[in-house]
């Protein structure tokens, strides 16, 4: 047996947003994304219990996660951008790739679902910008998507935890 990180890496995170968005998408190590601002949060975990995974985006990105899903112009998006503005639309795209990511921890053990998501402008609980300020795992990234532009994002996870997999 052989152990990796249960978050993923910066090219499994590449992929899937390449696979999900049908364009390209790059990625590269950031500074840490603060919880608390003008940020989406999307929490996973078990049906039941603590949250496990966070995943936070600026607003830059959580505009050009949403206008890439719907195919929405970029100027559109640069104007979305300008304003400080994450759209009802965009919101419900940007909520989801934020449903769809939740594959992003297969391989937990326990099945992990999108259990709530904090919109830029709705505060998250104390629990979730903890967990964030806290987390034993992290991924901080700048990432650039094709066409749109480039944003923030953070993966954090609530403990220090391998999964064990076949070699």
């Amino acid at each position: 047996m052989i152990t990796e990180s249960v978050l993923p890496d910066e090219a499994a995170l590449a992929q899937f947003l390449r696979s999900l968005l049908s364009r390209g998408a790059t990625l590269r190590k950031s500074s840490v994304l603060a919880p608390r601002g003008r940020v989406a949060i999307a929490e996973y975990g078990e049906l039941a219990g603590e949250p496990r995974f966070l995943l936070l985006c600026n607003v830059p990105l959580g505009v050009y996660l949403g206008a890439s899903l719907s195919l929405l112009s970029a100027s559109v998006a640069s104007e979305a951008v300008k304003a400080d503005r994450l759209a009802e639309s965009l919101a419900e795209n940007l909520s989801e790739v934020f449903n769809v990511a939740s594959r992003l921890f297969d391989g937990w053990g326990a099945r992990i679902i999108l259990r709530r998501v904090f919109l830029p402008g709705t505060p998250a609980p104390d629990e979730i910008l903890n967990l964030a300020d806290g987390a034993k795992q992290r991924g901080d990234y700048e990432v650039r998507i094709e066409g749109y532009g480039s944003g923030k994002l953070s993966l954090c996870a609530a403990a220090a935890v391998r999964r064990e997999m076949e070699a």
